[in-house]
């Protein structure tokens, strides 16, 4: 069984749904007997294999296979960040978004957005659209290598024209700005 062939395709709303059905305890991590739970649960969903044949041997190797490919920090759980980088970088980023408290006001965004459109033509290219999410996601969430990925699957979802550039409006309009 791979984790990664049962989430890649997975819209965030379905990921963060599945999240919160094995973080019983809500600490944003699966453990213990979560991560049981867990591995448990998707092997018996798994038509390739026989959960009533797996030992609890054999449930605690794929368990430590699986947590040498995902457990990034090496703490012996699974955080929410490291299991959605199985899915595809749009519902990744998106899933980002809707676990974060990424609103601001208007007030707010006009600051990042100013600090970032110096010339006021009212759009910022790709070369600044990774500086402009470090200050708009939450500080500390989102590592460096993942910025990158969320530019890219921004100016994806977002640039219309392809002109590797986003304009305002759509920046408002994708990160909630609320009056």
């Amino acid at each position: 069984m791979d984790l990664r062939k049962r989430f890649e395709n997975m819209k965030a709303e379905d990921f963060a749904e599945t999240w919160n059905k094995y973080d019983a305890d809500g600490n944003g991590f699966i453990e213990g007997s979560e991560l049981t739970n867990f591995f448990r649960d998707f092997v018996m969903k798994n038509k390739d294999s026989s959960a009533a044949a797996m030992s609890p041997a054999m449930l605690d190797e794929m368990i430590k296979q699986h947590m040498c490919a995902y457990d990034e920090d090496e703490d012996g759980r699974i955080g929410m960040s490291e299991l959605a980088e199985i899915l595809n970088q749009e519902e990744n980023f998106k899933l980002i978004l809707k676990t974060q408290d990424c609103k601001r006001t208007r007030a707010e965004f006009e600051k990042i957005w100013k600090k970032y459109d110096n010339d006021g033509n009212g759009y910022i290219d790709s070369g600044e659209l990774k500086k402009f999410l470090r200050d708009v996601l939450p500080e500390g969430k989102v590592t460096e290598p993942s910025l990158e990925k969320y530019a890219d699957a921004l100016l994806k979802m977002l640039d219309s024209n392809d002109d590797k550039r986003l304009e305002r409006q759509e920046m408002e309009k994708f990160f909630a700005v609320k009056d």
